[in-house]
């Protein structure tokens, strides 16, 4: 299963928005592609890298519009209606499901692990894989 494109961007922008590659994803890896994916745009705009957790909805992949926010909890919707709650680093559902723990900082050496771990091979798609280590190369070249 792949996705064919030369920009980066398109190539992960596919695999977190079209559900018959989202749901080889799991949440953690979507997370981090995504957040790969505002900092490039950011940077390219000349700013500073976005540390919005996150854009796109864990359950289903559909892109989450802000819909407010009640004391300490921020919520987002998708397309398909889930409501999705965020305090620091947990976000659940309306109905209180856990969806996941994340670090609040960007972190490039998670992207690390997920493309060159030998025991997250059978959960990581291999053009992923590819995907980030080519962009952990260009980042590595540029930052020289």
């Amino acid at each position: 299963m792949s996705y064919q494109s030369d920009d980066d961007r398109d190539v992960a922008s596919a695999w977190l928005t079209k559900p018959e590659l989202r749901s080889h994803l799991n949440d953690q890896l979507a997370q981090a592609l995504e957040a790969v994916v505002v900092n490039q745009e950011n940077e390219a705009l000349g700013g500073p890298p976005n540390h919005t957790p996150f854009s796109y909805c864990p359950v289903c992949g559909e892109e989450l519009t802000e819909s407010g926010t009640d004391g300490w909890v921020k919520s987002y919707l998708c397309k398909r209606k889930h409501k999705i709650n965020e305090r620091g680093s947990r976000l659940w559902t309306a109905e209180e499901e856990l969806c996941s723990a994340m670090s609040p900082d960007f972190s490039y050496q998670v992207l690390e692990s997920f493309a060159t771990r030998e025991n997250l091979k059978r959960v990581v798609p291999r053009q992923v894989s590819e995907l980030l280590l080519h962009i952990l190369g260009a980042r590595r070249r540029h930052s020289r």
